[in-house]
This record gives structure tokens, sequence and C-alpha cells, in this order.
């Protein structure tokens, strides 16, 4: 990884998101759920850690919303790449 990559990566992502190694394509999807998320509750930019993405036991990704004074949310969330363009998130809120 280039100079300052690491570094990155620990600013957006959570240990749990960085565990296993992730390849760059899922990296770009959790990246995109989490920005997805962010524009859409109109959170700041830069509150990467209020946000991780995980995974169900049958692979379906979902969210936790992490925000002060407030209980974790649990958000379903869809991640999908065709390998030609950005990842598309739709992102559902109950």
């Amino acid at each position: 990884m280039r100079r300052g990559g690491v570094t990155f990566l620990a600013r957006i992502f959570s240990d749990h998101e960085l565990a296993g190694s992730p390849s760059v394509e899922t990296l770009a999807g959790l990246f995109a759920a989490k920005e997805a998320t962010l524009k859409a509750l109109g959170l700041k930019p830069g509150k990467w850690h209020s946000i991780e993405v995980y995974h169900e036991v049958d692979g379906r990704p979902k969210l936790w919303l992490l925000l002060p004074a407030a209980s974790p949310i649990e958000v379903a969330v869809s991640i999908s790449h065709d390998g030609h363009s950005y990842p598309k998130v739709p992102v559902t809120y109950k």
C-alpha cells in the first residue's frame, strides 16, 4: 500500500471492517455504504467511525449507526459491485 494508506484506512474503517484483509473492491463497497449513509442522514463528513458495516451470517450487509447520545441503530443496506463502476448502495432505514 502506498504511503499514508494505512493511516487512511484506520481513519475510515473500524478494526472489525478491516479484519481478514478485505479486498479493494470490498473496501470500496464499505466506503460507499458509509458515505451514502452520512449524506442521507445529513451528518458531517468525517464521522466515519459513527457507522460500522458488518455482514449477517447469511452474508447480507447491514450497518450500525453509532451516534452520540443515542442507542445504536441497525440499518439494512445493499452493496452492489459490477466490476466497471463505483459500488451502488441503497440504504433502508426503519
